[in-house]
């Protein structure tokens, strides 16, 4: 059932992609930005009112309620390499440094996540998936692989961060915070970065509806999240929602534009060879341990 939600999670993401692109579109970058946090927000505080869920705020460090301000990082990131490289390289990097990152967490338990040590039987399926990963990057801009890269590491670390608040508060405690800290952080980045975009004057609502939906798909991608981080290895989570986010974007390229990616393709087919490889191998070493 978690592997389910797992892939669920990165269908959900490519979903969020395409609405955020076209609202990206229609007011710009920043602007862009802080409305997807509002709107994720709104929805939230909606559902806690009527549920009548009571927000708490627990004595814990001051780190654990900084996911939000992470994510930022990953917006920024990958808006730079986006301007550099094609966003299957963007996905294969980002998928690349998701895995050294979860691969980290599961043999260190940081943050008191279970450990999942590496077995030397995962070798082969490891393999698999470098070469889905190496046949979908092309082109060799250092800072734009290199922004692209850090991507893994801060889905990994606000993830993380975020489902920790969730055990220690609850899954909507960790949810308010990470719209909350993402908008106010979002803010001065709009005031510095963002000060073209600011003529109020011209903005005007698009009338196609969709495109402000991405907050509140990205709400849904958070409190899953919250709930699978524990239950799923970090690097099996990383490769399910890379899996489901990858197969779901070539169907919407399809729908979308009539596009087609082969090289998509073969690669997101080889990184789902690699994680079945794994996961089988995972499944025959439990049973005979049992």
């Amino acid at each position: 059932m978690y592997y389910f939600f797992s892939l669920l999670t990165g269908v959900l993401v490519a979903i969020m992609i395409v609405f955020n692109g076209d609202l990206a579109a229609h007011y710009g970058l920043h602007t862009s930005t802080i409305i997807i946090h509002v709107a994720g927000l709104a929805v939230l505080l909606a559902v806690l009112l009527i549920k009548r869920i009571k927000i708490k705020l627990v004595k814990i460090p001051w780190y654990f309620y900084i996911g939000g301000a992470i994510g930022i990082f990953t917006v920024v990131f990958t808006n730079y390499a986006f301007a550099h490289i094609t966003v299957s390289e963007i996905m294969a990097l980002g998928l690349l440094g998701q895995g050294i990152a979860g691969l980290l967490i599961d043999q260190t338990g940081w943050l008191g996540l279970p450990k999942h040590p590496f077995k030397a039987r995962k070798i082969v399926g490891l393999l698999l998936i470098l070469a889905g990963i190496a046949y979908m990057t092309s082109n060799f801009v250092i800072m734009a692989i290199l922004a692209a890269f850090a991507t893994g590491f801060t889905v990994i670390f606000a993830r993380s961060l975020n489902a920790k608040l969730a055990e220690f508060s609850s899954v909507p405690t960790s949810a308010f915070f990470n719209y909350v800290v993402g908008l106010i952080c979002s803010i001065p980045i709009l005031l510095i970065l963002g000060r073209g975009e600011l003529d109020f004057s011209n903005i005007t609502f698009s009338p196609n509806i969709l495109i402000y939906l991405g907050g509140p798909v990205g709400l849904c991608t958070v409190l899953i999240s919250n709930v699978i981080v524990t239950k799923v290895p970090a690097f099996y989570l990383s490769l399910l929602m890379f899996v489901g986010q990858v197969f779901t974007g070539i169907l919407l390229d399809a729908l979308i534009s009539g596009s087609f990616s082969m090289q998509l393709l073969i690669g997101g087919a080889l990184v789902a060879a690699g994680l079945s490889v794994d996961l089988m191998l995972d499944k025959r070493a439990a049973k005979i341990d049992d």
